[in-house]
């Protein structure tokens, strides 16, 4: 049926397309787990540098004074003292890079403890303390 000329169009009924209610947002994540984890890696690097400060002091003070004016010792009081410097720097180096790393783990939440740099830590320390012995003992103590 065709409305005469004139006479306005029937209305068509309009479908009510009404979009869905956008979804509820999610409760706030509760990240104090994450932080604390963070927080927990922030201090272990700080406790990476001060150990690497300690043993750069510790080497600069044995290199300077430790055997200052014994026969014979200067040489190995500054090898000494140099490599704990050193070892001081690879320490810092050391931090920074598993701090680095740690971050990284805790927000892949891939984490896992490094076995490995323990052990060879506790063996450096071993082999550090006899090296400290023997030149004690060789040294000998005038």
């Amino acid at each position: 049926m065709t409305a005469p000329p004139g006479d306005p169009a029937p209305p068509r009924e309009q479908a009510t397309h009404r979009d869905p209610a956008p979804p509820d947002p999610a409760p706030p994540r509760d990240r104090s787990a994450e932080i604390r984890d963070h927080l927990a890696n922030e201090r272990t690097l700080l406790a990476w540098q001060r150990t690497a400060l300690a043993l750069m002091g510790i080497g600069f003070l044995v290199d300077r004074f430790a055997f200052e004016g014994a026969d014979g010792r200067q040489l190995p009081a500054a090898v000494l003292g140099l490599a704990l410097i050193g070892v001081g720097a690879a320490t810092a180096v050391t931090g920074v890079v598993r701090f680095l790393r740690t971050e990284r783990d805790i927000d892949e939440a891939t984490y896992r403890p490094a076995v490995l740099a323990h052990v060879l830590l506790a063996a450096a320390i071993v082999v550090g303390a006899a090296l400290l012995v023997l030149f004690l003992v060789l040294g000998g103590r005038d």
